[in-house]
C-alpha cells in the first residue's frame, strides 16, 4: 500500500487497484486506464482491465485484471502562465497574421495611421495573435496526450479549437463523459465501417472525397464568371 498527501493506493496480488484521489478518467480501455489524480496522471497498464467502484464525487475508483505496470505521469511546471505548449508552425503563423491584420483593420481603421504611427496596430496584432497562439495551441495538450500515450506533444495549426471541440463531443456522445459512463473506448484505427462505408476505412479515400467537397464548395462560391475571366474556364463550358 503507497500513502501520500491526499491520496491512497493498495495493490492486491496485482489483480486490485483501489484508491482514493481520482478526479477524471481519462481513458478506460482494457489494456490501459488513464486516471488523473490529485499527484498527476496514473497510466495503469495490464490485460483485462475493468473499472470498479468509481465515485468521482468521493474521490475513489478501483481497476480490476492483470495489471502489468502502473506509471504516474510527472506534473510539469507551467510557470505563472500555465502555458504548456508553442506554436511553432512558420508558414501558418505568416497567413494568419496577414488575415488578423485586414480584420483588425476593418474592425479597427483609427489604429492605421502610416510611417511609424503604426505602433498602435503593430501592438494590439501582437496581443491578439499571441493570446490565440498560447491559448489554442495548448487546448490540444488534452487530446493529444491521450490520442499518444503520453508522448508530450501538441499540435498547433489552424484546426485548433476544432480539435478540442471534437475532443468534448466525442467523449459526451460516445466516451466515458468524464468518467460518469463506463464504456471501453476503440481508437479510429481499430473501426470497421459496414457495408458499403468499408471504402472510408481507408485514409486515402477519405482525403480525396474530403478535399473533392471542400474545394468544389469553394469554386462554387467564387462562381463561373471568376473562372471565365481567368482563363481557367471556356464560357460555354
Amino acid at each position: 500500500m503507497v500513502e501520500s498527501a491526499g491520496q491512497v493506493l493498495r495493490l492486491e496480488d496485482r489483480k486490485k487497484l483501489s484508491m482514493t484521489g481520482v478526479s477524471e478518467v481519462v481513458r478506460f480501455e482494457e489494456s490501459l486506464v488513464v486516471l488523473q489524480t490529485g499527484q498527476g496522471q496514473l497510466h495503469i497498464h495490464g490485460q483485462g482491465l475493468q473499472l470498479k467502484n468509481l465515485s468521482l464525487e468521493g474521490g475513489q475508483a478501483a481497476v480490476e485484471g492483470q495489471i502489468s505496470a502502473l506509471i504516474f505521469e510527472e506534473p510539469r511546471e507551467r510557470g505563472v502562465t500555465k502555458c504548456r505548449s508553442l506554436f511553432t508552425t512558420g508558414h501558418v503563423q505568416v497567413q494568419q497574421a496577414a488575415t488578423a491584420y485586414w480584420l483588425i483593420l476593418f474592425a479597427l481603421p483609427g489604429l492605421w495611421q502610416g510611417g511609424v504611427k503604426t505602433v498602435p496596430m503593430l501592438v494590439v496584432m501582437s496581443i491578439i495573435l499571441g493570446a490565440y497562439w498560447a491559448v489554442g495551441s495548448n487546448l490540444t495538450v488534452k487530446p493529444m496526450q491521450e490520442l499518444t500515450d503520453g508522448a508530450g506533444f501538441a499540435i498547433a495549426h489552424q484546426q485548433m479549437f476544432g480539435i478540442r471541440l471534437g475532443y468534448i463531443l466525442a467523449d459526451k456522445l460516445f466516451g466515458t463523459n468524464g468518467g460518469k459512463r463506463k464504456k471501453e473506448i476503440k481508437k479510429v484505427g481499430d473501426l470497421e465501417m459496414p457495408g458499403f462505408f468499408s471504402i472510408f476505412n481507408e485514409n486515402m479515400v477519405c482525403t480525396a472525397i474530403l478535399m473533392t467537397i471542400f474545394f468544389g464548395i469553394i469554386m462554387t462560391v467564387i462562381g463561373k464568371p471568376f473562372f471565365v475571366a481567368q482563363g481557367s474556364l471556356a464560357e460555354n463550358a
